[in-house]
């Protein structure tokens, strides 16, 4: 917190909210390693994958959020699962991925 913040936000305030970020990045671990535990293992058997080329390249601007700094968060990532793959913000889905999906079929 700078100076000002901790000038005017009460000591109480701030150990509250210093346990409930605790609590919630603990609580992201666990959810994160739960989730880790339902994906499948890879196949010990299986042959080496042959090296491919990046299709897309992501390029960071100064000042700008762009590729995996949008994931830089537990938050960020809960946020992008949901609107972008919940039924509820299906609108998503088909105005930005579709589009993108219908160009790569169309390139295959």
């Amino acid at each position: 917190l700078t100076a000002r913040e901790q000038k005017f936000i009460p000591e109480a305030v701030r150990k509250t909210r210093a346990s409930t970020y605790s609590e919630a990045k603990a609580a992201n671990v666990a959810f994160v390693q739960a989730l880790a535990k339902t994906l499948p293992e890879t196949y010990a058997a299986a042959p080496p994958a042959i090296p491919q080329p990046p299709l897309l390249k992501i390029v960071h601007h100064a000042g700008a959020k762009l590729g995996t700094q949008n994931y830089a968060t537990m938050g960020s990532i809960l946020l992008h699962l949901l609107r972008d793959w919940s039924e509820e913000c299906a609108h998503v889905m088909a105005d930005v991925y579709s589009p993108m999906i219908d160009q790569l079929k169309a390139r295959l």
